[in-house]
């Protein structure tokens, strides 16, 4: 069958070095930047290039952001590093030892820089030089590996044990999600509603107004284990799944926040419009300005453009050369009577 694909895949075929996609950030300037196995690789225009991340040493990407000034910031190996006006700058501890494992990063509203690992959260000024160390801060909460920030003020956090936690004024609260303890927290994401969603292999759970609900195959998911999730410009939720690529249109999920056990009308991508099963450890997901949206699968990139989906909605022609009836065969012709 050949069809135009939904869902475009960037592999070594493209220019990746090597088959290993965790993680993906999109740029203000239009650039996709890739944590690949041992490499921080950028598509552009004119293709994937590696050169960028040379200057980084090391095996794993476990955290990109870019902040409210164009600055990218870089989670590889123990380090944290800074890129602004073509080099990288390394943020270190005020003993000169790297900050550690940062497995999550985000920029609050006041434009502080939080980064996570499972230890602690440090807080870097963003308008300080690059070698300034900054304030390390050890929330008392469970470890956590994704944060987002509060469209209103301070961070919210995935915790491994698959709760929800916020840290506010110097202050934490943890939201439970009982029974599903030995899932964690894949995926993060913050709507100006005030909404939070979480991926997790139970679902999708959500926080809203002090309201608590996850989101299943009950209501209309099609399989429960999600890894991702994000909102297109038009504010439609897109969940990568076990399962495939799961579109929820806007409406449908202020439907389920104002009925938790409505079944949701939901629209699934899988093989055959492109999509290759795997999980991304790290940052998951990114929508480009232009509405692309792409996600880490952990082998390959992947992306699908939510207003150019190309679909031919024309019935096609049919010719009958044949009818067989009880092994009988008729030509088909206008008046043609079958027994019973």
């Amino acid at each position: 069958m050949f069809h135009d694909l939904r869902v475009r895949s960037f592999s070594t075929h493209e220019g990746l070095s090597i088959d290993s996609a965790d993680s993906v950030l999109a740029s203000r300037d239009g650039k996709i930047w890739i944590g690949n196995a041992g490499h921080l690789e950028v598509l552009g225009p004119n293709g994937v290039s590696s050169q960028p991340g040379k200057a980084l040493p090391g095996h794993q990407v476990t955290s990109l952001l870019e902040d409210h000034a164009g600055h990218l910031w870089v989670g590889m190996d123990d380090t944290l590093s800074i890129y602004q006006r073509g080099k990288f700058s390394q943020i270190k501890r005020q003993n000169g030892s790297p900050v550690g494992v940062v497995m999550g990063v985000t920029e609050d509203s006041e434009k502080q820089h939080l980064g996570r690992d499972p230890r602690a959260a440090c807080d870097a000024d963003s308008h300080s030089e690059p070698e300034s160390p900054g304030e390390f801060l050890a929330p008392p909460m469970p470890p956590a590996r994704k944060l987002v920030a509060d469209p209103k003020s301070g961070i919210w956090l995935g915790l491994v044990n698959g709760d929800l936690a916020r840290f506010r004024s110097g202050k934490t609260e943890i939201f439970p999600f009982s029974g599903h303890s030995d899932s964690r927290v894949l995926a993060l994401t913050a709507s100006s509603d005030g909404s939070i969603l979480g991926a997790t292999a139970f679902g999708v759970i959500g926080w809203k107004n002090g309201k608590q609900q996850i989101l299943t195959v009950r209501n209309g998911l099609p399989c429960d284990g999600i890894d991702a999730l994000i909102s297109d410009n038009q504010g439609d939720l897109w969940l990568h799944a076990e399962c495939g690529l799961i579109e929820i249109a806007h409406d449908e999920v202020q439907r389920w926040w104002e009925q938790p056990e409505s079944k949701l009308k939901v629209r699934v991508f899988d093989a055959s419009d492109g999509v290759q099963s795997g999980v991304g450890h790290f940052n998951t997901s990114a929508r480009t300005q232009d509405g692309r949206l792409w996600f880490a699968n952990g082998t390959l990139l992947q992306m699908i453009d939510p207003a150019h989906m190309a679909g031919n909605t024309v019935a096609p022609p049919v010719h009958v050369e044949l009818i067989i009836a009880d092994r009988k065969s008729y030509s088909p012709q206008e008046g043609l009577s079958l027994p019973p």
